[in-house]
């Protein structure tokens, strides 16, 4: 007898019976069990290739799911070491490279699952520079100093170090008010940064440095 149990999604209850050549039947109470089935999910968005692409430092969580309680779990990275913390249903963590990784488990019924797997592509974030105009002169100030005097004021905007790449969502430190005429409000050197989104959703961010010197200060008076 032959009977195409795949689609079974739950335990069921059948009775065998079996005819010997004498004509005497005997019977069998059987209990049938589902294959575990297993597959990985996750909140995330996937690609078109059932991929997901992650910005690089990105902390994700992945969930096995079944038909079926799950034992003996196991998390692989591409390279199969197990995955710290990995012995769950539920697995945060933040991935340190691409590849494809693996979910091992067996499910309650004693069958052994087939093994799951995910590609995660890392993405890492487009690199940009800050470039300051002073006086009508631009200058490059990513991770660098420029200097102006106390009544001057300077234009910062940003531009990708690979032509092709392009940025939203810019944000300065929140003392720059107006980037594209910016006067520091008080002698000395200032940190700062600019933060933006490239592209594939993955924030970047430059810094740079501008040292205000004070303008000389000249007294009037009379010489005798």
């Amino acid at each position: 007898v032959q009977a195409d149990l795949g689609a079974l999604s739950s335990e069921v209850d059948r009775t065998v019976f079996y005819e010997a050549s004498n004509g005497c039947i005997a019977e069998q109470d059987i209990t049938i069990k589902p294959k575990p089935t297993l597959a990985i999910s996750t909140a995330l968005d996937l690609n078109a290739d059932d991929e997901l692409d992650v910005c690089a430092g990105t902390e994700i969580t992945l969930t096995a799911t079944s038909n079926t309680t799950l034992s003996n779990i196991s998390w692989k990275d591409p390279l199969g070491n197990t995955i710290a913390g990995g012995t769950s249903g539920s697995l945060t963590f933040t991935p340190t490279t691409s590849g494809i990784y693996t979910l091992n488990a067996d499910g309650s019924s004693g069958c052994s699952s087939e093994q799951a797997e995910l590609q995660v592509n890392l993405q890492t974030p487009k690199a940009f520079l800050v470039n300051a105009n002073l006086n009508g002169t631009t200058t490059d100030i990513s991770d660098d100093l420029l200097e102006l005097c106390g009544d001057e004021s300077v234009a910062l905007t940003i531009a990708p170090v690979n032509s092709a790449d392009n940025f939203s969502s810019l944000v300065w430190s929140s003392s720059i008010l107006n980037p594209s005429n910016h006067s520091p409000s008080s002698a000395g050197t200032t940190d700062y940064v600019a933060t933006a989104v490239d592209q594939n959703g993955c924030s970047s961010s430059t810094e740079f440095q501008l040292k205000v010197n004070q303008n000389p200060y000249f007294e009037s008076g009379l010489v005798a």
